[in-house]
């Protein structure tokens, strides 16, 4: 049974996923921080209707770049993901040719020895 994960692991292009790794990893660090919300402003000073539009604008060009970061981290993942389901078809598909293979040497020992004793 361990023989399939051996092989899976041997199929894998580990180097393809070592070389990604730093960059997906700085993009989750990226994305991980807490970035603090502006301190509101002291209740003594109303906001004026410029400064409420600037501090919305700005809200919202963070959140855009937030975004931006969050779907090249998901489209790096869904790539290697990608790979790594190919490997596995692969390893899938090989499989099934070692099973054919060892179910006709078994049928082909079985026929051999039946004629050798007979």
């Amino acid at each position: 049974m361990a023989l399939p994960w051996l092989t899976a692991l041997k199929v894998i292009p580990w180097k393809d996923v070592v070389e990604a790794a730093p960059t997906v990893l700085a993009a989750a660090k990226g994305l991980r921080k807490d970035k603090t919300p502006p301190s509101p402003p002291p209740a003594t000073s109303p906001l004026t209707a410029d400064e409420a539009t600037r501090r919305l604008q700005q809200q919202l060009a963070d959140q855009e770049q937030r975004l931006q970061a969050l779907q090249t981290t998901v489209s790096e993942l869904a790539e290697q993901n990608l790979r790594l389901v190919a490997a596995v078809d692969v390893l899938r598909m090989r499989s099934r040719w070692l099973m054919a293979g060892c179910a006709l040497a078994l049928l082909l020992a079985l026929v051999l020895g039946w004629r050798l004793s007979a």
